[in-house]
This record gives structure tokens, sequence and C-alpha cells, in this order.
């Protein structure tokens, strides 16, 4: 079957298939089973999408078709249609479905290059995934790889993919990186907790290293840390400059402090600036205490270094104010031990 792109004509792979004996059929939906690659492709179907779908075909009924191939054994394999399947299942639909029938691809990869063809095209663009799924673009973009080379492609990959997802090979190749992330930095792209850009610059580090760098983040994250996407590239940048134990523990423990700054202090980088002279240094409690039990839990574990609270403490005094503050501090991490 000749090459066509995915994004900038697919419809016309799809006629060149449903002109050769495709027919219209009304099918029971018992008799319709999916494709086994759609899931591991284009991820698995949220019940609030189907939920959302199957409402829609209660008040409206059901329209369009579902797109099948005859497998010649009584049944037909969906290549485009699953989640309206799956929706029509959800609500007992107990009437016939509206199919365009083609005949099964006897060459594999015409049947995955339809697959990718009209899902790719009727879900949106690269760019309209959603968090949480790169990974499967990543396989997509795997699959088509390897149907160039069985098709004996000889022109430049990397362009000839970016040409069908419609997208730049810069863009190609940061999901490509994907594959060579662990997957703790898999699953936390796919929670949102890094963005696609962290994770694909996170690809060049070793395995041990990634895994260890995202369970720093989950655990800050955790006790109420934010990062910014500067901060986490930043960090990411400190840490391929010196991926050693001794680096991590030093980052992870510098996090820890600031947390615990925070909440013994507050965040000072959202505080309003106020005059030198209006600073009131107030002399240290005996009875003092954190404002909640993280900063005594880390405090019992870990005695982080002060580079963050001087950082911070500077902004708002002057050296002996700074000073009386960090003795302040000193006192509680003791009190806390």
């Amino acid at each position: 079957m000749p090459r066509q792109s995915m994004h900038v004509n697919s419809n016309v792979i799809a006629a060149k298939y449903q002109q050769k004996d495709s027919q219209s059929l009304d099918i029971a939906l018992d008799k319709l089973v999916e494709n086994k690659e759609n899931e591991e492709l284009f991820g698995g179907v949220d019940e609030e999408s189907i939920q959302n779908l199957a409402n829609g075909i209660k008040k409206d009924g059901f329209r369009g078709v579902i797109n099948v191939w005859d497998k010649r054994d009584g049944t037909y394999e969906i290549y485009s249609g699953h989640r309206r399947v799956r929706a029509l299942k959800k609500i007992g639909y107990n009437k016939l479905v509206p199919c365009a029938v083609s005949p099964y691809p006897e060459k594999e990869t015409d049947r995955q290059r339809l697959l990718l063809a009209f899902n790719i095209h009727s879900r949106g663009s690269i760019y309209a995934a959603a968090s949480g799924k790169s990974i499967y673009i990543t396989r997509q973009i795997n699959l088509l790889k390897s149907i160039l080379k069985k098709e004996g492609f000889t022109g430049n990959v990397l362009n000839e993919i970016a040409s069908e997802f419609g997208t730049s090979v810069t863009t190609v190749k940061r999901y490509m990186r994907l594959n060579d992330c662990t997957d703790a930095v898999i699953n936390a792209e796919s929670e949102g907790l890094i963005p696609l850009s962290i994770a694909s610059t996170m690809s060049t580090l070793s395995e041990s290293v990634q895994d260890k760098t995202i369970d720093m983040i989950k655990e800050a994250v955790a006790n109420g840390r934010e990062f910014s996407r500067n901060e986490l590239t930043e960090y990411i940048k400190n840490i391929k400059n010196d991926s050693t134990d001794e680096n991590l523990e030093n980052m992870r423990n510098e996090l820890l402090g600031e947390i615990a700054f925070v909440n013994l202090f507050g965040d000072q980088n959202n505080e309003k600036e106020v005059e030198e002279d209006s600073i009131e240094v107030k002399p240290a409690k005996k009875t003092a205490s954190p404002k909640n039990k993280i900063a005594k839990s880390y405090y019992d574990k870990y005695e982080a270094s002060f580079t963050k609270f001087e950082k911070n403490i500077s902004k708002i005094t002057d050296e002996n104010e700074r000073l009386a503050l960090k003795e302040h501090l000193t006192r509680i991490i003791k009190m806390l031990k």
C-alpha cells in the first residue's frame, strides 16, 4: 500500500481500502472485537469519557459508523471506534450497529498504518495529547519507525515521522527519548509530577539516578514543595553535572531544609518587603516548637545545611539579625533532637 501522511491526508489511506469491496453493514454488538494493539498504542479508555459518550448516545441515539475488518470467522475487528463500542456496551445497546466493513488487510504493516491513521487523526494532533499520554505517542512513533523499516524506507526517518505526525523533528526526538527513561520517570510524567520536557532531559541519566531523582522530587512534593519548570530544569542540570550519591543527598537535604524553613518561618519569597527599621527580632522562647510535625520528622533524621536558610533570611534582615535568627533556628533544631 502506498504510504500517505497520517495527519495531512489520512482519509486517502482509508479510501484505498474502502474502495475495494467495502460495504455498509449493520452488525450485532457482540460480533465486534477490539484490536489487540489499540490499548497499547493509545492507552486505556477512562470511565468518565466512556460514560459521557454513553450519555450522549442515550440522549441523541447512535450516530456515525464503526470501522471494522471482516475477519471471515463471523467476527469483525475494530480499527476505529473502540470508545464508541465500549459506550454502547455500557448502556446495553441491543440494536444492530452500523459499520463500514473492509476486507482484512493481509499485510501487517497495512493494518498497523490504518490503525495509526484513523486513531491519531480522529483523536487530534500530537499536540492535543493530554498530560499522561506521552508514552502512548512514543509507542506510536516507535511503531511507525518499525513500519518504515519493514517497508524498506531509505529516506530520512525522523523527517518522515515528523511529516506523518504533523509536527517537528525536535518534538519527535523529545518523545523518542522516553524510550530511555525508567518506569519511575514515565509514571511521574503520566501523573503530572514532571512535564515531558523534564522527562526527556532525564533520559541521559543512568537508571538508578533517574529513580533517585524522582524519589527526591516526590518526597518534596508530598510535603508541600511546588516546582516550576525552570526550577526542575536547574535541578536536572545540577544532577547531570554531578550525579554522585553525595550530591543527590546534599540536594535532598537542601530541599528538606527549605521545606522545614517554610514550615517554621513561612515563605519569605511571598512576604512583603519591610523597612529595616521596622524589623523587630523577638527573643526565642524556651517553649518554641515547629508549626507542624513535618519539620520535626525531618530533623529527627537529618540536620540539613543552612544554605537555603541563610539565603532566605538574608532577604529580610541585616547580618546581625540574620545571625540572631540562625541562632534561634539552631536552638529549635536542638530541641527537636
